[in-house]
């Protein structure tokens, strides 16, 4: 066989069983990673710095564009969107922020006028890629899930691998540690106040659920939402969020700059495998908010069950 031939040979061999060697012409070039997905478009944004993020279209929606506004300011990241092109027989869209563990949150949905929309909100994460989907209460995105636009990778930035330290691979066969009985006596409950009186009204700002021991291997969604003029929504989605043991039920709480209680309603099963819910509001100013685990009989103003989680900014 000849040189030439021998080398595009063994090329070919060692990029199907290897996947970290490219041939270019009679060049060899290494690269030091997997060959990239470019349906992984997670980056972390830097601090203090508008970043313009292109949206790049699907298949299932070709005419569609998009763009957005991204500054993050320490902790919290503002995001202005606005796509067209969205034509066709979905009449509504939702537009997600995927994290660097491959969960979503989703930042809003989109309500289109010939095929355009806007949408802004503010988020906790740092690291995560946009998609813009026709599904609703997605907690990630797989191979199968319809996406009209996804965001694009952009100029100077890399890409943040996805971290498997959050994966749960097989959550039936995780091990549930059993729940501690209630006290006998009502426990404080340390939930800070959210400052709703500093987020942007009429958008969704999302939230953090801070889990207690045993509960770690939840995923939370959380969005709060305060209204021009009307009460501050509340919705709170968990996936994998272990079941409560018979006779008991996850409750939430809110708590007032004062130190008050008041109950704002039941996780229950979505339909879903694996997710819970509860959505609410509330007139409050500011407030603070966690989750108990409680008998079946809760007095309305005074939890006193498990502390599950804590709703932090």
């Amino acid at each position: 066989m000849r040189i030439g031939s021998l080398a595009t040979a063994l090329g070919i061999t060692l990029c199907m069983t290897v996947g970290m060697i490219r041939v270019y012409g009679n060049n060899w070039t290494l690269v030091s990673g997997p060959l990239q997905d470019d349906s992984w478009t997670v980056i972390e944004y830097p601090d203090g710095q508008e970043i313009t993020v292109e949206l790049k279209p699907s298949a299932s929606a070709p005419e569609a564009k998009g763009t957005a506004r991204v500054m993050r300011r320490g902790n919290e990241t503002s995001i202005s969107l606005d796509v067209s092109g969205l034509t066709g027989d979905e009449s509504a869209y939702h537009v997600y922020l995927v994290d660097s563990l491959g969960n979503t949150t989703e930042l809003g949905s989109l309500t289109i006028s010939d095929g355009s929309a806007s949408l802004s909100g503010n988020t906790a994460l740092t690291k995560f890629m946009i998609v813009v989907s026709p599904e609703a209460d997605l907690t990630t995105i797989v191979s199968e899930t319809k996406v009209a636009l996804r965001s694009t990778v952009p100029s100077g930035f890399t890409v943040v691998p996805k971290e498997k330290g959050g994966e749960i691979e097989n959550p039936e066969a995780t091990s549930t540690p059993q729940m501690e009985p209630a006290a006998t006596e009502t426990p404080e409950y340390d939930a800070p106040l959210l400052g709703i009186g500093s987020l942007k009204r009429g958008a969704n700002t999302m939230m953090r659920a801070q889990l207690s021991s045993g509960f770690e291997g939840a995923r939370a969604n959380i969005s709060i939402k305060p209204q021009k003029n009307g009460p501050t929504q509340i919705k709170i989605r968990f996936t994998y969020l272990k079941e409560a043991p018979e006779g008991t039920q996850y409750l939430l709480w809110e708590v007032t700059p004062e130190g008050s209680y008041s109950l704002l309603g039941r996780l229950t099963p979505t339909g879903k495998k694996n997710e819970t819910k509860v959505d609410a509001q509330t007139a409050l100013p500011d407030f603070g908010l966690f989750i108990t685990a409680e008998g079946a009989e809760a007095n309305p103003s005074s939890p006193g069950g498990g502390m599950i989680a804590t709703i932090i900014k």
